[in-house]
């Protein structure tokens, strides 16, 4: 290689190193924009940075936040685009109207569709669907019994896969309410299908920002008919089933409820359940 050529190289090189946004430079943005009003962000960690095909010069920057939450501890991740000393949150593509964003997380693959999670229909259904639900969620109790409905009348043409996934950034009482579904399921042999439809069915019952797992249970124990205790959502089993839901959905980047996949595909719009429904549904 001629000397000219490696000079070249050399000084894009420290070029492209001096106009990328660095470590720095991304947490302080983070801490600035995502921080205060009850959250404190204990470590943000850079866990991988990648080239853009679509654009370039951009960069993904996907990252991992530990926060404490109104004194809840919580991890959660997000993705970050970069180009000389511009960052932004969000990308689309107006010709195909999609997210580069959710294009980059993770996809869904057929570890997801574990035996414990079927709540309705067959395992071997052509159609597998995957949903993640929070309890208090009001777009859960709009759709999750649908879903689940869908996989009991075409049980041969739809499996349905339920993960718990609340959020106690804005319902800190459905984190009870999910250990105690898997206390109910593990420990007391009950249907998810049924709790998960009662549950939400009545969910305007909770105080959704309550953090006395007591008064919450109270109100789950009168809709249910149970007798479930705060020690109950501390066994090993439930924190282990409950952390694998969780750990799931942190996998997928998952951060909002309902969130759906169909096929190992997110369905954002519901359109594809849609027409599910219409094919299948009774």
């Amino acid at each position: 290689m001629k000397k000219s050529s490696l000079i070249m190289m050399i000084l894009l090189l420290i070029t492209q190193i001096l106009s990328a946004a660095s470590s720095s430079e991304v947490e302080n943005f983070i801490r600035t924009n995502y921080g205060g009003q009850g959250v404190n962000i204990k470590s943000i960690k850079i866990l991988e940075t990648k080239p853009l095909k679509e654009l370039k010069g951009w960069d993904a920057i996907k990252v991992k936040i530990s926060v404490d939450l109104r004194g809840k501890p919580m991890d959660t991740q997000m993705i970050l685009f970069s180009k000389d000393r511009f960052i932004s949150t969000e990308i689309y593509n107006i010709t195909t109207n999609t997210s580069l964003k959710e294009a980059l997380k993770p996809k869904l693959d057929a570890k997801f569709y574990k035996s414990k999670h079927l709540v309705a229909g067959n395992a071997d259904a052509k159609n597998k669907i995957v949903a993640f639900s929070d309890p208090l969620c009001p777009y859960c109790g709009r759709y999750i019994p649908r879903v689940m409905k869908l996989g009991k009348d075409a049980p041969k043409d739809v499996a349905v896969y339920l993960y718990h996934r609340p959020l106690p950034s804005i319902h800190p009482a459905a984190v009870f309410i999910s250990k105690a579904m898997i206390h109910l399921q593990y420990q007391k042999g009950k249907n998810l299908y049924d709790l998960k439809n009662a549950l939400l069915k009545d969910m305007s019952k909770f105080n959704a920002s309550t953090t006395d797992a007591d008064r919450v249970l109270n109100v789950l124990n009168k809709i249910l008919k149970t007798n479930v205790k705060a020690k109950d959502l501390e066994t090993e089993q439930v924190k282990r089933i409950y952390a694998e839901d969780i750990a799931a959905a942190d996998e997928l980047m998952v951060n909002a409820t309902p969130t759906i996949y169909i096929n190992g595909k997110k369905d954002a719009g519901l359109a594809t359940f849609m027409n599910l429904e219409k094919q299948f549904g009774k």
